[in-house]
């Protein structure tokens, strides 16, 4: 509820609205220039971004991806779920790969990166994916520090938000690492779980407000304890 924290937060969302405006704008133009018809879709903008986000290449075989290979009528590339989604049923884009559909299908199937024999080779070039990306956030956030010093209050805020807003980037590709070199399936992963009850819910409520007079939506701590009440 820091105000800081919200206006990071604001920023951080209002940039990936802008990037995928830009992604759009590249895709159609892209592929006009190839020859695609293609209605661009949210799922489409994500694939570009990992595109971008993994240099155009399949970490798991090596393959350049070209335009053509990921948006065309046959594609050759997809996404794949670094934790596999029956096993973690995470859905989010820092469980999301983009790679070789072949390989996807047939080699890694259900297993995690760390099971494949070649993880060793694939972990260096998901790595250096990143790497970049991570130091470049690590050097915003130390020069976003105060260190004690006296600084006017609105120049401090400006930097703090600065800092909270490069935690936030470092954030997503700390998960995406983490779920990279992931030895095991651990409970942590399934949080976006949480996320399908939380909109199950929502819809819940919405629906059960046209029935009774008063609905109210309790977490899961609570509707514990009343079930231990009422038995």
């Amino acid at each position: 509820n820091d105000k800081n924290w919200r206006k990071a937060i604001a920023y951080f969302q209002k940039e990936n609205e802008a990037k995928n405006k830009e992604y759009k704008e590249r895709i159609e133009e892209e592929a006009k220039n190839n020859g695609i018809s293609l209605i661009v879709t949210d799922e489409l903008i994500k694939k570009y971004r990992l595109w971008i986000e993994q240099d155009k290449q399949c970490p798991y075989t090596g393959k350049k991806i070209n335009f053509t290979a990921l948006f065309g009528d046959n594609p050759q590339f997809d996404f794949e779920h670094t934790i596999p989604r029956s096993l973690s049923y995470d859905d989010s884009l820092e469980n999301l790969t983009l790679c070789d559909v072949n390989f996807n299908r047939n080699v890694k199937k259900q297993q995690i990166p760390h099971q494949l024999a070649n993880y060793k080779e694939i972990a260096q070039r998901f790595e250096r994916y990143y790497e970049e990306k991570i130091d470049n956030c690590l050097e915003r956030i130390e020069k976003s520090r105060t260190h004690g010093r006296y600084i006017d209050p609105s120049i401090k805020d400006t930097m703090i938000v600065k800092r909270h807003k490069a935690e936030l980037e470092l954030r997503y590709y700390i998960g995406k690492l983490k779920r990279f070199n992931s030895e095991d399936v651990t409970k942590g992963f399934k949080h976006s779980q949480l996320n399908d009850t939380r909109i199950i819910t929502k819809f819940a409520k919405d629906y059960l407000k046209t029935v009774f007079d008063y609905v109210m939506p309790i977490n899961g701590t609570i509707t514990d304890t009343f079930k231990h009440q009422w038995g």
